[in-house]
């Protein structure tokens, strides 16, 4: 069995082409656009060999999809008959508006199914946490990509791939920032932290001044919303 199914190939093919044009659009070419789709796929493919190592390490697979929605409420009227294309709308309508200002680039998601494995273990059940930690582990990869990139001296893909996982922490529907939310949200402030002090830090620092900095303030917000929130 390959590590990549043919479909997740396929959703990453297209979510790279997404991707590309968004982050093209101020300077479309069809070059331009090819070129940031590049990028773009091995940012997106990063990302799911970081969400599959994440839950091979908890007996779980997954399988990558694009970002879509099957209802707009909670009634049963607002249910969509086929699952609504978030991956499609949200970045051209925002990027199209916002005349390239706004670059939506979080638009894929995973569902995790346990394996056979997970059986022989004393805590088989799966839950948010468990999922939680799946989707913190894929963002931790682009997190690394970024890190390596900038001591590497690429700049822009180091900030790519800061600005992709800003997009996925978004809270919202089934994006890795709602996984992370709802089974910890402890480790979701964390997360959010670390990620816009190294996206604030990364092109002006060094890569181990940008990490040291971004894991201390992170920290230190974690233990600010622990005090005074969570424990209140």
């Amino acid at each position: 069995m390959s590590f990549f199914s043919k479909n997740e190939a396929l959703v990453a093919a297209i979510a790279a082409l997404m991707l590309g044009y968004v982050l093209a659009f101020t300077q479309l070419t069809w070059i331009s656009w090819l070129s940031f789709s590049g990028i773009a796929l091995i940012i997106v493919l990063i990302h799911i060999f970081g969400a599959k190592l994440s839950a091979s390490l908890l007996d779980c697979s997954t399988e990558t999809q694009l970002w879509t929605a099957k209802r707009l409420g909670f009634t049963q009227l607002t249910k969509f008959k086929k699952p609504f294309p978030l991956w499609l709308f949200i970045p051209l309508i925002l990027v199209w508006l916002s005349f390239g200002l706004i670059k939506w680039i979080g638009i894929i998601t995973f569902e995790v199914t346990p394996l056979s494995s997970r059986i022989k273990m004393r805590w088989r059940e799966l839950t948010e946490w468990h999922v939680a930690l799946i989707a913190t582990g894929s963002l931790v990869f682009n997190i690394l990509a970024a890190i390596i990139a900038k001591a590497l001296g690429y700049n822009s893909f180091a900030v790519f791939n800061l600005i992709f996982v800003l997009y996925s922490l978004i809270p919202a529907s089934n994006l890795d920032g709602g996984k992370i939310f709802f089974g910890s949200r402890l480790l979701w402030i964390f997360m959010l932290v670390l990620s816009v002090v190294m996206y604030l830090l990364i092109q002006a620092s060094s890569a181990t001044f940008t990490v040291f900095s971004a894991v201390i303030i992170a920290l230190f917000a974690l233990f600010v919303f622990y005090k005074f929130y969570e424990a209140s």
